[in-house]
């Protein structure tokens, strides 16, 4: 993809991504050109994008949310735009109706070509409860996704993106690939949509 497209996309798909998203983050991040190799993903790492032109890829944290995650599956469906969507488990492994629909619309975000990524099962801060908690959070979560779309999440984001060495470690023996960002906008502080835009 070269720079003028990423800035292409960015310029179609970003104020139509703020409008639908709510409080769901959007966060950017500039890949290297290498980035869609299979050993890139391959695991036990942590990437955070580079600054310069190359790839840049929509991730969405939280979800899955069922009013806004359907509005920006379409718009970046419409747009041909790839997405990878970071799940909390509590939104969709629950027995409650809420839930249950939750487990839809993350079937659905699956067979419609998004990546699904870890986001932990209820989306606590890392860095201040114990290890097996976070730890059970974690693998909880990726074995909820793998029961639901039929295969392991290989990206893992932390809540807040905080994470220790403890966490590091065991996100390294799962052998997943911790993703950052390098642009947040901060949209879950802004609720009008007019501060969005």
């Amino acid at each position: 993809m070269s720079r003028d497209t990423v800035f292409s996309v960015r310029k179609r798909v970003v104020p139509q991504v703020k409008l639908a998203a709510g409080y769901l983050a959007l966060v950017l991040l500039m890949l290297p050109a290498h980035a869609d190799t299979p050993e890139y993903w391959s695991g036990a790492k942590t990437i955070r994008g580079k600054e310069a032109p190359g790839y840049i890829a929509f991730t969405f944290d939280d979800g899955p949310d069922l009013v806004t995650t359907p509005k920006i599956l379409d718009v970046l469906e419409a747009h041909e735009v790839p997405a990878t969507f970071f799940v909390v488990g509590r939104r969709f492994a629950n027995k409650n109706p809420s839930s249950q629909a939750g487990s839809k619309l993350l079937q659905e975000i699956a067979e419609r070509g998004f990546t699904i990524g870890n986001h932990t099962s209820r989306h606590h801060r890392l860095d201040v409860e114990s290890l097996e908690l976070g730890s059970r959070s974690i693998s909880q979560n990726a074995k909820d996704i793998e029961d639901l779309i039929g295969s392991r999440p290989y990206l893992f984001r932390p809540p807040f993106g905080v994470t220790t060495a403890k966490v590091r470690r065991f996100q390294a023996s799962r052998n997943d690939t911790m993703v950052m960002w390098n642009i947040d906008p901060q949209d879950f502080q802004r609720t009008a949509v007019e501060e969005l835009r």
